[in-house]
């Protein structure tokens, strides 16, 4: 084999090993919008391969002030913290800003609204299914997913009726129907040939449509000198009426 040839053997043999070793810092990817400060597209955020070893992956965490925000840069006495300016990227700094004033860590943050540190360093705030746990006013709240919404810490569909609007309410459900909850208010959905006419779910589906003669067919529709059948107002000679 010729010079060039096993040069070129050993170029392709060297980049196919360093596409696939990794380690839990890294990624054994080239994907252009995750990388490290050094342009190495296997790192992940945060993280360098800073001894150009593969072997070990991206063994530098670039919140380290011996290692702040690159391979090379070290945080000095005048600046002596490694404090994250954005996702993955820091840099030394003499203190916390205004806007972010406590320190946990090698982070700089708002432990007001903070769901990682929430009222304190590593308080973090749990999530929920169907939500996220959030920090508010240094309290740990749920942010429920659309269509749900918190109840006792847990995210509840909207339209359930065990758990109906803000309060959270049980929807009562009457005789001859079933109970609903529609845009955070109670209701009743009734069976067939029967109807709400009070809108009083607790009594339920109260009025037989199909007989009653002061709503017949419909709430209010009144048979007058006749009986309601089937829905219709029928006269007493036998013919058919729309009151």
């Amino acid at each position: 084999m010729r010079p060039h040839s096993v040069l070129a053997s050993v170029l392709i043999f060297g980049f196919g090993c360093n596409a696939v070793l990794g380690n839990e810092k890294g990624e054994a990817s080239n994907t252009a919008d995750k990388g490290d400060d050094r342009g190495n597209s296997a790192c992940a955020k945060g993280f360098a391969d800073c001894n150009g070893d593969v072997r070990d992956g991206c063994e530098t965490r670039l919140s380290d002030p011996t290692h702040c925000g690159e391979c090379t840069a070290q945080c000095g006495a005048a600046a002596p913290l490694c404090v994250s300016v954005e996702e993955g990227h820091y840099s030394c700094a003499s203190g916390c800003p205004a806007e972010a004033p406590a320190l946990c860590g090698y982070q700089c943050i708002d432990r007001r609204t903070n769901a990682s540190h929430c009222g304190q360093c590593d308080h973090a705030c749990p999530g929920t299914e169907h939500g996220e746990g959030t920090c508010v006013d240094s309290t740990c709240q749920v942010k429920c997913a659309a269509g749900y919404h918190a109840c006792g810490g847990k995210c509840i569909a909207a339209s359930d009726p065990t758990a109906c609007g803000d309060s959270c309410t049980v929807c009562p459900a009457g005789a001859r129907g079933t109970a609903v909850c529609n845009n955070g208010t109670c209701g009743i959905s009734c069976s067939p040939g029967y109807a709400d006419c009070d809108s009083d779910a607790r009594n339920g589906c109260e009025i037989a449509l199909l007989e009653d003669a002061k709503s017949c067919g419909a709430c209010g529709r009144v048979c007058t000198n006749a009986r309601c059948v089937g829905g219709f107002c029928l006269a007493l000679g036998g013919a058919t009426t729309e009151e």
